[in-house]
């Protein structure tokens, strides 16, 4: 059974960095091959008022493998605490609730939302998360 993943990433309309719509590409790649189960993609709320979150680039990849993977987008705000209900936490919640063995959850943006989550579900991370893998940053 392919192992549940997220991918959470700042992915921007206009383009911020070349490799967010790569690196998307590569976990639709991924699904497609049946080597993952992509149950969700995370988009950063631009916090530099830089462009908007790229749904569209979400549907694109979903039309062109047949997959129907949901995204999530970030909070709009720092200053306020993330809605467990709506949102990209909300959907990150609701796939380790759901999840039948523990996820993989792949960050190239930012790690707010996925820390926030963690910090109000401590117990549901240890049980449910796999691993995490981040790649995210500037110099």
């Amino acid at each position: 059974m392919p192992v549940w993943t997220i991918h959470e990433t700042d992915l921007f309309h206009p383009h911020q960095d070349p490799d967010d719509h790569w690196d998307l590409a590569c976990q639709f790649s991924l699904a497609k091959m049946g080597c993952i189960s992509l149950k969700g993609v995370m988009i950063d709320w631009p916090e530099l008022g830089f462009g908007d979150p790229a749904v569209d680039a979400v549907a694109q990849m979903n039309w062109i493998t047949g997959l129907t993977v949901p995204v999530g987008i970030g909070n709009r705000r720092n200053d306020q605490a993330p809605d467990e209900t709506r949102g990209s936490v909300g959907m990150l919640l609701r796939t380790l609730e759901e999840a039948p063995e523990p996820v993989v959850i792949h960050i190239v943006g930012s790690c707010r939302e996925i820390s926030a989550a963690a910090k109000a579900h401590p117990e549901l991370f240890r049980e449910k998360v796999k691993a995490v893998y981040l790649n995210a940053g500037s110099a």
